[in-house]
């Protein structure tokens, strides 16, 4: 977890001399955050990771070539609750376990994804459950806060389909769904391709079309 960190190891200055201070201790809710704030940024995301990382503003990716894919957060949050976007995000992916985002483990909020295009070339059918396609592949965590809008995802040949794919998160609250073209083979939503207990208020939507066996 990037939300806590082991202290072992204080140096401080003492009447002009520096010393040191040795004393283990968990350090609880202290979260460091990486700042996103443009295409390099992004580019910049360790996908091997789940850091916290913040958007400090929209981030217009229009245009862009090669845009990284299948990154990881810890937490994926607005700075000082502000919501910004993520949008203008064409790709085309070759895997049947792929996304922009794999993986959500702790928190999203604040968060707004745009007119995000994402094309599935898998050719064989699959419904296995280690499978998944969607804007954010699987989320652990609460979700607060969110839009989707304008999301089209083509992925026929793949279950579990969505904006999010798979969810094991257990609170989600307060989510726009808007003009989203959703298409897959089995387990396939607007919002959610599947989702174990997980409890969901206040979510508005409008405008989509999904197409899937269910």
């Amino acid at each position: 977890s990037y939300d806590n960190y082991v202290l072992k190891n204080i140096i401080y200055e003492r009447n002009g001399q520096e010393e040191n201070y040795y004393k283990s201790a968990v350090i609880e809710n202290l979260r460091f955050y990486r700042d996103l704030a443009k295409f390099e940024d992004w580019q910049a995301i360790d996908e091997h990771t789940h850091e916290n990382y913040r958007l400090t503003k929209d981030i217009d990716l229009a245009g862009k070539t090669n845009v990284k894919t299948n990154v990881s957060f810890g937490r994926l949050e607005g700075i000082n609750g502000e919501m910004h976007a993520l949008k203008n995000i064409n790709v085309t992916l070759p895997n049947a376990y792929s996304g922009l985002i794999s993986a959500v483990t702790t928190n999203m909020s604040n968060v707004s994804f745009e007119n995000i295009t994402l094309n599935s070339t898998y050719q064989s059918i699959d419904d296995s459950y280690g499978v998944s396609f969607g804007v954010v592949v699987i989320n652990f965590g609460d979700i607060d806060n969110v839009n989707f809008k304008n999301i089209n995802i083509d992925a026929p040949n793949i279950s579990y389909v969505g904006p999010i794919a798979r969810n094991s998160g257990t609170d989600i609250k307060n989510v726009t769904i808007e003009n989203n073209t959703i298409s897959g083979y089995h387990y396939v939503g607007g919002f959610i391709g599947h989702a174990n207990n997980v409890d969901i208020h206040t979510v508005n939507a409008s405008g989509c079309t999904v197409t899937g066996r269910y």
